[in-house]
């Protein structure tokens, strides 16, 4: 199985390649008030609105949560700006969350490693169930360090994924 590897607040994750449609230099998103501080905001691709999500806030996010601190907890940049950096990547992806034929999301990510090839007997249930990081999946037991899976299909709760690309689609129009 090909995976795209990222590093996300010290810790390698990886993305399915067959969800992956590019790597993306980071760009100007416009931002969405009001929304969840993991949401970057929307970047437009050829004209067309895609939501961007921050990969390290929902990470940091979900330690948070999952160690019963406050749920509105904000994650910030320790630098103080809005999180990009030099390899800064945008991972362009789909999510097929809306019934729609093809639902992008882009994957705001820090240090994007690059393609690996995993061998699937190696993945392995991660032994932790958390509700509130249901996108992790199975992990990778024979990488040093390990690498955790991301399921892109959980990443964002359902009722968060029905109004972002409810919303996205009404300012396409």
């Amino acid at each position: 199985m090909q995976v795209l590897v990222l590093q996300l607040a010290g810790v390698r994750y990886a993305l399915e390649t067959r969800h992956v449609v590019r790597v993306l230099p980071a760009m100007r998103l416009t931002p969405l008030p009001r929304c969840p501080a993991y949401i970057a905001g929307v970047m437009n691709l050829h004209g067309t609105p895609v939501p961007v999500l921050d990969l390290v806030r929902i990470v940091t996010t979900a330690r948070i949560e999952s160690d019963m601190q406050a749920a509105t907890a904000r994650v910030t940049d320790p630098a103080g700006n809005d999180g990009a950096y030099f390899d800064t990547r945008i991972v362009l992806a789909e999510c097929g969350q809306t019934g729609a034929a093809r639902s992008l999301l882009g994957l705001r990510a820090k240090h994007v490693i690059g393609i690996r090839s995993i061998d699937p007997a190696a993945i392995a249930p991660s032994g932790v169930r958390d509700p509130h990081s249901g996108f992790l999946g199975q992990v990778v037991g024979n990488e040093q360090p390990m690498l955790q899976l991301i399921t892109l299909q959980h990443l964002l709760p359902a009722h968060v994924a029905t109004w972002l690309f409810d919303a996205v689609t009404e300012a396409a129009c």
